[in-house]
């Protein structure tokens, strides 16, 4: 018996997920250094980046593929490069969680900055996520979420993993 009940969980096109539960920015704060720039590559409707935001760091800009609100600007994450990256400390974003899609992703953004992602707590465990994880130099514990409106929590577990292609050596895990 599986915890996901299809009738009950159905996926949503392009794993469009608001992050609207703070306990998701409370558990990264703490390891962010304040006044410092980030950029929001797959924003949605920039619920994510705004409580970033509201906690002392700097949103540079928010983009995504089809965005959900005026302030968020119209681009892949895939197509950004030195020139939206020079101003920037590190990429922070709820990427969608489709290998196929999430990988790419994770390819092309640690070129160019360090990285979190919100992604499930399973992920780390995947074996096609051993290469990255030798990127990965933090995991910081979250636990469920809230993904909707509604006030019900997810099945899932998860977790912000920090990675930085210069890193070398062991993976920090931080609890909660």
């Amino acid at each position: 018996m599986g915890k996901r009940d299809p009738e009950k969980f159905e996926k949503k096109p392009r794993d469009f997920y608001a992050t609207i539960d703070p306990a998701a920015v409370e558990a990264l704060v703490p390891h962010l250094q304040p006044n410092r720039f980030f950029i929001e590559p797959c924003a949605g409707a920039g619920d994510l980046a705004i409580s970033v935001a509201s906690h002392g760091l700097h949103c540079v800009d928010m983009y995504d593929i089809e965005p959900q609100a005026k302030s968020v600007l119209q681009r892949n994450c895939l197509d950004l490069g030195e020139k939206e990256a020079w101003f920037a400390d590190c990429f922070i974003t709820n990427p969608p969680f489709t290998w196929k899609v999430l990988q790419p992703i994770i390819d092309h953004l640690i070129c160019f900055l360090p990285t979190w992602l919100l992604l499930p707590a399973d992920n780390m465990h995947n074996v096609r996520m051993g290469p990255y994880m030798k990127q990965c130099d933090k995991v910081v514990s979250i636990g469920r979420l809230y993904w909707e409106e509604n006030k019900v929590k997810g099945v899932d577990n998860y977790c912000w993993y920090h990675f930085n292609k210069d890193h070398e050596g062991k993976t920090e895990f931080v609890g909660r």
